[in-house]
């Protein structure tokens, strides 16, 4: 779905150097000057007027100023929070691409912001289990890699309670894998993968002890490790 919003009023702000960096500043800026129309408006009917003594006219003007004063502050700082949602996802989402930290947002508010920042946590959520999936399984086989094998087998080494426990690592292999890769289809060679992978995980289902399967495509080797 392509999304076709202008963006011409956020753009000639962006242009200026203070507000280029600050969304919050744009919003003041707008809030700001659109409090005061009314009390422009009103200077200009007392210079333009003459029903109005001087001194009537500026205890008028005073009072106005301080009375747009007033309610532009208070404007302006509830304006600055209520600007939080956006500002606390911003900052969440550039914290996950610096430190890889996934967030902590509130979802349990159902405006624009509260939504905003729900599809945020949820999103980031997603990925870093796609990312924690790509990194460590093989998309093919579902088998995981001889990356997260290594790393499963060092906590397995690591842990105090196994040093009086027997650990086995085996190799599998599969024989002429490479012939037989380069003789089958494709499509042949990946079926072959997925049915040596899904009875070896049969049988860790059906094995009482601990077991680990990892891939390798070097020459088809599956690690394997029990304890």
């Amino acid at each position: 779905m392509k999304l076709n919003y202008k963006l011409n009023l956020y753009s000639f702000l962006a242009s200026f150097p203070l507000l280029k960096k600050s969304y919050t500043a744009k919003i003041m800026l707008v809030a700001f000057l659109g409090t005061h129309i009314p009390l422009l408006t009103l200077l200009l009917s007392f210079v333009i007027s003459n029903s109005y003594s001087l001194e009537m006219a500026i205890r008028v003007m005073l009072i106005a100023l301080l009375a747009t004063l007033a309610g532009t502050a208070a404007t302006l700082y509830a304006l600055h929070h209520l600007l939080k949602p956006v500002i606390l996802t911003s900052a969440a989402l550039q914290n996950y691409l610096n430190t890889k930290t996934l967030p902590e947002l509130p979802t349990d508010f159902a405006d624009e912001a509260g939504t905003l920042m729900a599809d945020t946590s949820q999103t980031l959520y997603k990925l870093d289990e796609l990312i924690h999936y790509i990194s460590n399984y093989d998309d093919l086989t579902g088998l995981p890699n001889r990356d997260l094998f290594c790393d499963r087998l060092h906590q397995t080494l690591s842990q105090p309670e196994n040093n009086q426990r027997f650990v086995a690592v085996f190799l599998l292999g599969v024989d002429d894998f490479t012939a037989m890769s380069h003789g089958l289809e494709h499509e042949t060679t990946n079926l072959l993968l997925r049915a040596v992978a899904q009875r070896l995980q049969r049988f860790r289902l059906l094995c009482n002890t601990v077991f680990l399967l990892a891939l390798s495509y070097q020459s088809f080797q599956i690690w394997g490790c029990t304890s």
